[in-house]
């Protein structure tokens, strides 16, 4: 199954399990033959060895099956992008109707005027002569940007040389140089509003601590004796805080962010659950940073969960209070509109009026110029209209197609993670069969007993598992490592002057990985290794008046467990990238439908303007 989706998307299958090619079920029953001890024990290292081919099976099926996920991933970037050109092209062409109608407006204009003998008929051939420079120039730029479509779909793996349209509108929305290239890799756009609220609810918490308020008296002094805090004495706060330096938009925002329910006012219980925890989540993301690699996510599996997070809301109830959050938002941000739709209205009323009451008010003679010119113009507004109302919603396009594009990105980082993760499942099984086949080797075999100068050769077995759990810890905490780098490629805000995102354009694949080119991780590793193989050493050589097998069970059980902990730190943090990942896909999704909503209400203007 993993090799047809594959080649659906035209990838390159991944090779087959190296353990699924050979009998390797013979190995437990030789084992269990060939070790010179009582039945049960051989039977205990014939069941761990086992269990470990198990394990190792099930490691390479995840890792094919991360393989093909990021196949999949590829083909939805470059679905997007070639959708942005399009959508660009669509763009470009929006203006053909407009051009369209201005040239014939024009040419009946100047039949109108033919009977009346005035000089303003040599203005009409230039006007149409640039109606017919603009019609050629958009028909140019469609056609460059169709062509950059078939070639973006040419190859569905691979990644086109040319930044595409949302990349390039990137360094305008920064206000980056002129000689500034987009990378080819997909941004997310940042502004000075994005950490609005990370700036403004610290801020506020602060405030509070210095005067030596708490959260109930600020909400006393909000609500002025209601029940809840209204909008116009929220905005009034807010417009006075950090001297001024709220935009009204932004206030409109923060009251999204406090009105949870919607209600029209914020209640004392609102109120809390925004400030309340805002101190405590910031303390909590600081002392994460503040220790190396090992440290953050060691201290990140001491976290367990509250009584409150068991019960609260569903991921449905969730994403039904986001969406209602986002049309809220919609409504907020078009309220500055309207009043550009009552001067738009009183233009035309006062043209069709004039229309009307020409016959009545004018002269014949100017009527017969007046209706064709208002005729006219009315046209020209109505296909202008639709023109600019097309345009806008193709350029929402190349909008989504971004946002589809940087979810598909970290679906391809959470893929490479993915195959980094799968190895630790083989490790971690490698070395619990270790640790069990040292205890099985605590007490002396028979044989040994009977030949005590062969004893040797046990304590050399037992010395050589020591070393390859040693050698197991190190590599598990490498790993975990690298997994914990990529998740946090996924999880990171990325902005299009990231230069290390920007520079860095060729990644690791699944065809690089399993062709054993690996990308060098940036953290340092010698310490994390040096953490992870410590209890093994020190558990081989104390207590020194200890037998030695004995210490020999402690140092393997200690490193099996050094390997079980990275595998359930880098399971740990890999979820917690698939939830970052998974709410870009769902604000993906969600511009996707706003484009076809905005889709279904410019539906209707083909048919006003015919």
């Amino acid at each position: 199954y993993i090799k047809q989706a594959s080649r659906a998307v035209e990838g390159t299958p991944p090779p087959r399990s190296w353990v699924g090619r050979r009998r390797w079920w013979i190995v437990p029953l030789v084992i269990a033959v060939a070790i010179p001890c009582d039945m049960p024990r051989r039977l205990t290292v014939a069941m761990a060895v086992l269990a470990t081919e198990i394990a190792m099976m099930m490691s390479s099926t995840f890792t094919q099956a991360a393989a093909a996920s990021f196949y999949t991933a590829r083909a939805n970037r470059v679905y997007a992008r070639a959708a942005s050109w399009a959508s660009q092209a669509s763009t470009e062409t929006r203006a053909l109707p407009k051009n369209s109608a201005a040239a014939i407006s024009t040419t009946l204009l100047a039949l109108v005027l033919v009977a009346f003998d005035t000089p303003l008929g040599g203005i009409f051939p230039l006007i149409g002569m640039g109606v017919c420079l603009q019609a050629v120039q958009s028909r140019y730029l469609a056609g460059q940007n169709a062509a950059l479509a078939e070639i973006e779909v040419s190859d569905i793996q691979r990644i086109g040389t040319d930044a595409p349209p949302f990349l390039q509108r990137a360094a305008q929305t920064e206000q980056l140089s002129s000689n500034y290239i987009p990378s080819v890799k997909p941004v997310q756009y940042t502004s000075s509003d994005v950490g609005l609220l990370d700036d403004v609810l610290p801020s506020i918490s602060a405030d509070l601590q210095r005067e030596g308020q708490s959260v109930d008296q600020l909400y006393d002094k909000l609500s002025v004796g209601s029940d809840e805090i209204t909008w116009p004495t929220f905005r009034a706060f807010f417009r006075k805080f950090n001297n001024g330096k709220l935009s009204q938009q932004q206030i409109e925002r923060l009251w999204l962010v406090f009105d949870k329910n919607l209600s029209g006012g914020v209640s004392l219980s609102e109120l809390r659950a925004i400030l309340g925890k805002t101190g405590g989540r910031k303390k909590r993301y600081a002392f994460m940073n503040a220790g190396r690699a090992l440290s953050k996510g060691a201290m990140s599996m001491l976290q367990q969960n509250t009584a409150d997070e068991w019960y609260r809301p569903s991921a449905a109830e969730k994403a039904v209070e986001g969406v209602q959050a986002s049309l809220s938002e919609l409504r907020l941000s078009i309220k500055p509109t309207e009043k550009n739709w009552l001067r738009t209205g009183a233009v035309v009323g006062t043209a069709a009026t004039a229309a009307i009451l020409a016959p009545f008010l004018l002269s014949e003679v100017l009527t017969e110029v007046l209706l064709p010119v208002v005729g006219a113009a009315l046209v020209l507004f109505s296909v202008d209209a639709e023109a600019d109302s097309r345009s806008k919603i193709a350029n929402a396009k190349v909008w989504a197609a971004e946002l589809t594009e940087i979810a598909s990105t970290q679906e391809e980082l959470l893929a490479i993670g993915g195959l980094y993760k799968a190895r630790l499942i083989s490790i971690t099984a490698l070395s619990v069969c270790v640790a069990i086949s040292t205890i099985v080797l605590e007490e002396p075999f028979g044989i040994f007993e009977a030949f005590p100068r062969f004893g040797v050769i046990q304590n050399t077995i037992r010395w050589g598992l020591i070393i390859t759990q040693a050698v197991c810890s190190i590599w598990s905490m490498g790993r975990y490592l690298t997994v914990l780098e990529w998740t946090d490629r996924v999880n990171s805000r990325v902005s299009v002057t990231n230069s290390n995102f920007a520079a860095n354009e060729q990644w690791e694949t699944p065809k690089s990985w399993f062709q054993g080119r690996r990308e060098a991780g940036a953290l340092d590793r010698r310490l994390p290794a040096l953490i992870a193989v410590l209890p093994v050493l020190l558990l081989t050589i104390f207590p020194m008046g200890r037998h030695f097998g004995k210490r020999a069970v402690a140092s393997t059980a200690a490193g099996a467990a050094v390997v079980a902990l990275a595998l359930y730190a880098a399971e740990r943090a890999f979820a917690r990238a698939e939830l970052s990942q998974s709410a870009r896909m769902r604000t993906a999704a969600l511009a996707e439908v706003f484009c076809e909503q905005a889709e279904q209400q410019g539906a209707l203007l083909p048919f006003i303007s015919a």
